[in-house]
C-alpha cells in the first residue's frame, strides 16, 4: 500500500521489533531504502510513542529526558552522525542492555547539576549508512540486532518496474481504498504496544544447556 517493493520481510520484522520493545538498526548503503522502509513503520506508530533524536548538542537527549521518558520508542536517524557524541552512544548502549541511562548534566541556566535519567524498557531504532567511516563498537553491536535492505541489481529492477506500473494507476483512488485498512493496522499496532510485557520460555533450554 505504501509502495514498498521487495522489503516486505524487513517491514514485518521491524514492526515486531518495535512492538516488543527491542533495539535494532536498519543498515545498508545510502539510497538503498533504509529511511523509506523505516518511515513506513513510523507512519503506523502512535506519534506520542515516538521520540526522534535531534542531531544537536551532546547533552540534547538528557536535557529532553522528560519528553523521552514519555515515549516508548527512540528513533536515531543516521547513526553515523552521532558517532563522535560519546554521551549519546553510551546512552544507546545502556538502553540496548535494558538498563536505565543516568547522567549528570549542567542545568541550562548553569546554576548547578541535574541528575537525569532515561528509563529502561524502550525500543531504540537507528539507521546506518554502511559506506561511512563510522563502525559500531562491539558493545553496541551485540546489544542491537541488525536488519539490512536489499541492494542487489534484481531489487533495483523491481523498484523501477513498480514505479513505472504505479504511474498508470490512479493513486488517489488507491489511497482512498487502502486508508481504511491502514487505520485498522494503526489501531491494532497501538493496542499491541499497550499490552503488558510478555515473557517467552524456551521449554528446551535446560536440555540444550546440559548437552
Amino acid at each position: 500500500d505504501k509502495g514498498l517493493v521487495g522489503e516486505e520481510k524487513t517491514a514485518i520484522l521491524q514492526t515486531f521489533g518495535a512492538i516488543h520493545g527491542l533495539c535494532f538498526g536498519i543498515e545498508s548503503l545510502s539510497g538503498s531504502g533504509k529511511t523509506y522502509t523505516l518511515d513506513i513503520l513510523l507512519d503506523l506508530l502512535p506519534k506520542e510513542d515516538i521520540y526522534v533524536l535531534p542531531q544537536a548538542s551532546d547533552k540534547a537527549l538528557m536535557y529532553d529526558s522528560d519528553k523521552v521518558n514519555k515515549a516508548k520508542i527512540i528513533v536515531v536517524t543516521e547513526l553515523q552522525k552521532s558517532a563522535n557524541n560519546k554521551t549519546i552512544m553510551e546512552i544507546l548502549k545502556d538502553l540496548g542492555e535494558g538498563r536505565t541511562a543516568e547522567r549528570k548534566v549542567t542545568k541550562a541556566d548553569r546554576t548547578g547539576i541535574d541528575e537525569q535519567k532515561i528509563q529502561a524498557g524502550k525500543s531504540v531504532i537507528y539507521t546506518l549508512a554502511l559506506e561511512n567511516w563510522f563502525k559500531k563498537d562491539r558493545e553496541l553491536e551485540r546489544r542491537y540486532f541488525q536488519l539490512y535492505t536489499d541492494i542487489s541489481e534484481e531489487q533495483t529492477k523491481k523498484i523501477l518496474q513498480s514505479s513505472a506500473q504505479r504511474e498508470f494507476l490512479k493513486e488517489e483512488k488507491l489511497r482512498r481504498l487502502n486508508e481504511k485498512n491502514i487505520e485498522k493496522l494503526r489501531y491494532h499496532i497501538k493496542e499491541c504496544l499497550n499490552l503488558p510485557v510478555l515473557g517467552y520460555v524456551n521449554p528446551f533450554a535446560e536440555t540444550v544447556v546440559q548437552n
